[in-house]
């Protein structure tokens, strides 16, 4: 790519070593790195336990505060990546998936090019270190990248990648908040609301929806699978969060006295006089500073007294 930003790259890598979890046992990390097409800035580079969906989002969303929204993304099709929320994230925040083909690595070759500097000089100088836990290899990972990969010499470009991106120019967007980008990564799912308690279930889980809502069947929810702790309910038209969910408590329910509600009916409530949109207009036509709208025809009698006399 001809600009900085306009092009991120993203890929799992097992680590050769292995670290000790606190439970004493021994697992193999993964690391999930970030990297710019352009100056091969790493934009974050963490390593886990698990891979799935939400190690992604947890270190994309680092990314993204650190250098900003990228325009578009490449990845291969794992899981993680094809995941509902990482693909509903990268379309509300703006970012075009990129994906590779199945089973080509080659596509993402500078993501792999990345990992055998990690390999062959980070996890080389920790080779003192019996025991390596997770704490010490993301402290090192990333005083690593700032301290030197950063700053040497890259062999495709003829320049450090900070100096590259300094002369490079850029067409990344300004990060949003931490918030808008945790709810930016959620999937968005039809429920059916159970009239007895006005409740819905999400992933097994009951969620209370606020009683002005009681009317509508059929509602729109937006959660991440491994988070509900942030679960909206959204407007399926205009897609503008309404409330935040909170899951059911029986027993703080038990104690409540429940008010008194009236019934929910699908008949259209009696018109009552002039619609309280039609009386504004009319008032707002008929201002004194206003013309006659219209002018009346005097040849016919306007009263019912002048209708009995004719």
């Amino acid at each position: 790519m001809p600009h900085a930003h306009a092009l991120w790259h993203l890929d799992f890598h097992h680590g050769k070593r292995n670290v000790m979890r606190p439970d004493g046992t021994l697992v193999v990390p993964k690391l999930l790195a970030v990297l710019d097409d352009h100056s091969r800035v790493c934009c974050h580079a963490q390593w886990y336990i698990e891979e799935g969906a939400e190690q992604l989002v947890h270190a994309l969303i680092q990314a993204i505060l650190k250098r900003g929204l990228p325009r578009a993304l490449m990845m291969d099709n794992g899981s993680a990546m094809v995941a509902a929320e990482t693909q509903a994230g990268l379309k509300r925040l703006g970012i075009r998936p990129a994906p590779t083909e199945t089973e080509s690595p080659y596509q993402n070759g500078k993501q792999e090019t990345f990992f055998a500097p990690v390999e062959g000089q980070l996890i080389a100088m920790l080779e003192g270190i019996e025991v390596l836990d997770l704490d010490l290899l993301n402290r090192a990972t990333l005083a690593w990248i700032e301290g030197d990969y950063h700053r040497s010499i890259h062999r495709e470009i003829g320049m450090s990648p900070l100096q590259r991106l300094r002369q490079a120019k850029s067409v990344g967007r300004p990060a949003p908040s931490v918030e808008a980008l945790r709810d930016a990564f959620r999937l968005q799912q039809r429920r059916k609301q159970r009239r007895g308690d006005g409740t819905c279930s999400i992933e097994g889980v009951r969620f209370e929806i606020p009683s002005h809502y009681r009317h509508i069947e059929t509602i729109y929810v937006r959660y991440a699978r491994f988070d509900l702790s942030r679960v909206s309910m959204v407007d399926a038209r205009s897609s503008v969060e309404l409330c935040r969910l909170r899951p059911l408590d029986k027993e703080q329910n038990a104690q409540r006295r429940r008010a008194q509600l009236q019934p929910v009916t699908d008949e259209p409530a009696k018109a009552s006089g002039i619609a309280p949109h039609l009386a504004r207009l009319m008032a707002d036509y008929e201002r004194p500073a206003r013309p006659p709208a219209y002018l009346p025809d005097t040849r016919f009698p306007l009263s019912p007294e002048d209708h009995e006399d004719a």
